[in-house]
């Protein structure tokens, strides 16, 4: 087990280099980087009145950017129980800030303050928050140590534990897991291993982002055209020029057991939608876009050239293809797995912990989650998903959603615990 002594010893290492890190990402980052430079710009705004200013109290929460989709039910549970207290949501990169402006749940949407004393200091004493939720990983040593210090609880939600292959790296996580109140983990196997290495209390109560595709669920965006749920139709989310080039290969093996494939690039550039459009038309499939759509679509292949709607169209599908497992990490695969529909993968999905646990589950004797690696591979296993008739395929997408839908609830369950524990005051 990991003490505070150790952690004491690492903080002082930590802020004699980060000073010097800190300067190398001035002078080399902002010279090269839009993003970097947005990141100065909106800390210099948003962490100074007029834009903030000092609270009573509040709950604050953070996610690095992406992983507000892990948060936000947190968010909406915090706000139905105590709607008078504000909520403060932090991110790093400001990748995902407008998403997290637009939400009308969020008080204040604030960069994270660079890992200084001073900084982190002054947003604590400006947001007085009752406690700290961090959403999955992003740890940072002076948040930590500062929050310690003005005895703010400080709460890691929607833990995975992954394994790093650098002994330093995991012998640094292990010193900032240390310096939390709970973590709380997605499975218990992850549990068990924090248990086995700290003595911070944990609890596994499970992905909360689980609750978020059931909120998004419950509340589909509206499509420019009506799509039928009576066409055998597999949908490819998120994919790039790797997955491309393995799934249209597999596509024209299998056309004869399918009717329509719905096609999401991950980045719907001009330049990658040209690259697949030129790839469709070798290979003889006939295709149409999303945007240029004023009926149902009539081709073999619709492409979506607009983003924000991928999740909505797996509700027409019982069939998906996650994209990235070609290429090195892949997408999330809860989102289709939220409609019921059975997911094609390549081998590169180990990132994925929600992929691995659905990879063991099988239903009406078929993997949940199947890997192939080969272009005839996923042509074979189209073709056996589309063989059974469609009320079987119902069937079979109802109980995967039926399970998807019973690991809700991790938010509702991790604050029924902190609250038993008076972990956080809420006066």
């Amino acid at each position: 087990m990991f003490r505070g002594t150790s952690f004491k010893m690492i903080t002082k290492i930590y802020r004699s280099l980060f000073p010097i890190l800190f300067l190398v990402f001035l002078l080399f980052g902002i010279p090269f980087s839009n993003k970097i430079r947005e990141g100065f710009r909106i800390r210099r705004l948003r962490l100074r009145a007029p834009f903030l200013k000092k609270l009573d109290r509040s709950f604050w929460i953070h996610a690095a950017s992406g992983e507000y989709e892990y948060a936000r039910p947190l968010v909406q549970e915090l706000k139905k129980r105590h709607p008078e207290i504000p909520i403060v949501v932090t991110f790093f990169s400001p990748t995902y800030m407008k998403t997290i402006d637009s939400d009308p749940l969020v008080d204040y949407a604030l960069p994270l303050p660079f890992d200084f004393p001073g900084s982190v200091q002054s947003l604590i004493r400006k947001i007085r928050p009752h406690a700290l939720f961090i959403a999955r990983t992003d740890l940072w040593p002076e948040v930590l140590t500062q929050c310690r210090r003005f005895s703010i609880p400080r709460v890691l939600f929607s833990y995975h534990h992954s394994r790093s292959k650098s002994w330093w790296a995991n012998f640094f996580r292990k010193q900032l897991l240390s310096e939390l109140s709970h973590i709380d983990c997605v499975s218990e196997d992850s549990l068990s291993w924090v248990k086995s290495c700290v003595s911070t209390p944990a609890t596994a109560f499970g992905d909360t982002r689980y609750d978020r595709v059931q909120e998004r669920k419950s509340h589909p965006k509206p499509l420019k055209v009506t799509f039928s749920k009576g066409k055998r139709t597999i949908t490819l989310g998120s994919t790039w020029g790797e997955d491309d080039k393995i799934m249209a290969k597999a596509l024209k093996i299998s056309q004869e057991s399918w009717d329509l494939a719905v096609w999401a690039p991950h980045e719907p550039t001009e330049a990658h939608l040209n690259e697949l459009k030129a790839l469709l038309h070798k290979k003889g499939l006939s295709f149409e876009m999303y945007s240029e759509l004023s009926s149902p679509p009539q081709a073999q292949v619709l492409i979506l050239d607009q983003v924000g709607i991928l999740f909505d169209l797996y509700a027409f599908s019982d069939l998906a293809f996650v994209g990235g497992s070609f290429r090195s990490t892949v997408h999330s695969v809860m989102e289709p797995l939220a409609f019921g529909n059975r997911v094609l993968l390549g081998p590169k999905m180990h990132n994925n912990f929600e992929a691995q646990d659905f990879q063991k589950v099988v239903v009406d004797t078929k993997n949940v989650v199947e890997v192939h690696s080969t272009p005839k591979g996923m042509a074979d296993a189209i073709t056996a998903h589309f063989e059974p008739s469609k009320g079987l395929r119902l069937k079979t997408q109802n109980e995967i959603s039926d399970l998807v839908q019973k690991k809700s609830g991790a938010s509702s369950r991790l604050l029924n615990h902190l609250e038993s524990l008076n972990l956080y005051q809420k006066n």
